[in-house]
């Protein structure tokens, strides 16, 4: 049993791998079905890995963390034009799901070996990169299809409250202490994706100034709950935050 556990995430990436090669060679008619199986396949290997224990937030966590960054990524490719990017997309995903589902076998099954903190890590990493993709597809919804502002912002309130719940809660830090901060943050994100529509910057430009708006945000309240948030820290944070929020708009097209 345990043999099998080993190779689910390799199973995993070998299933995500040919979801991937299909969306390049199939019709456009076929695109639904193959992002379907291709979650549906990846969602039973996770699940398994798991040990199936339904009962417990690690299971739904862990389930849900790599498959909103899988669906965040199909989801960007379908955006692009671009096949080279399209292609890095996929290994940059690829490489990152190997890394998270390889510190969760350990985690679960040889916890003497796990690195502590990685998983930390790689759901910070995994989500931002999630965050960044879906609302790049939130904004060009709504400037090439006009979708209700109102759908809109009611999805980004769900994937913000998921990014940010499970975010705390892989850092180990108590609902009660973050309970608080899911509300301020859902609002004051949102707030702000609808705010950025405003501006004549197109939907890259728009979707990366609120990915560091969420990193700042995020950052800030989880050292602040794990008591790491020292005054020289909060100026590195906002140092760099506003730094590369400068960049960008400084560099962006404005129309």
């Amino acid at each position: 049993m345990f043999l099998i556990y080993r190779l689910i995430p390799y199973l995993f990436l070998l299933w995500f791998g040919l979801g991937a090669y299909s969306l390049f060679y199939f019709p456009a008619s076929m695109v639904f079905w193959v992002i379907s199986l291709t979650l549906i396949g990846c969602a039973i290997l996770l699940a398994y890995l798991l040990k199936w224990r339904v009962r417990e937030s690690l299971f739904w966590f862990f389930l849900f963390i790599p498959l909103c960054f899988l669906f965040a990524t199909f989801v960007l490719v379908l955006l692009l034009e671009s096949f080279l990017i399209e292609l890095v997309l996929f290994f940059v995903a690829f490489f990152l799901l190997f890394l998270f589902l390889h510190y969760v076998f350990y985690y679960l099954h040889i916890p003497a070996t796990y690195r502590p903190y990685a998983i930390e890590h790689l759901t910070l990493l995994l989500h931002l990169l999630s965050f960044f993709y879906l609302m790049t597809m939130a904004y060009a919804m709504r400037l090439f299809f006009q979708t209700p502002l109102l759908l809109l912002a009611l999805l980004s309130l769900i994937f913000i409250s998921f990014f940010l719940i499970s975010i705390y809660w892989v850092s180990k830090i108590s609902l009660k202490d973050f309970f608080s901060f899911i509300f301020i943050g859902t609002i004051l994100l949102t707030e702000s994706f609808i705010a950025l529509l405003l501006l004549p910057t197109s939907l890259f430009t728009n979707a990366a100034l609120l990915t560091i708006l969420f990193y700042f945000f995020v950052e800030t309240t989880r050292t602040h709950l794990l008591t790491k948030l020292s005054s020289r820290r909060l100026q590195w944070l906002s140092f760099g935050s506003g730094f590369l929020f400068l960049i960008i708009v400084l560099s962006a097209q404005w129309f």
